[in-house]
């Protein structure tokens, strides 16, 4: 029975540890107003970087297929 209550009580020491540790990690960093509304904008920016990449070769292909038709007249 002693060997139990110490491993509980060693069990219970390790969540308290573990769970400590995970709310340290999981906090998020503390950013000023301007920090976070930059933050936003980098990602609005990456964002519309994505769908341009993303369009642009559909586009290139339209184009092409305009100025073919424009030389075919």
């Amino acid at each position: 029975m002693e060997m139990f209550k110490e491993a509980f009580i060693c069990g219970l020491g390790m969540i308290v540890d573990i769970s400590g540790s995970h709310y340290a990690h999981a906090q998020p960093p503390n950013h000023t107003e301007h920090e976070n509304l930059a933050s936003d904008w980098k990602r609005v920016g990456d964002f519309i970087k994505i769908s341009v990449d993303t369009e642009r070769p559909k586009i290139q292909a339209e184009v092409a297929r305009q100025l073919s038709l424009k030389l075919d007249k």
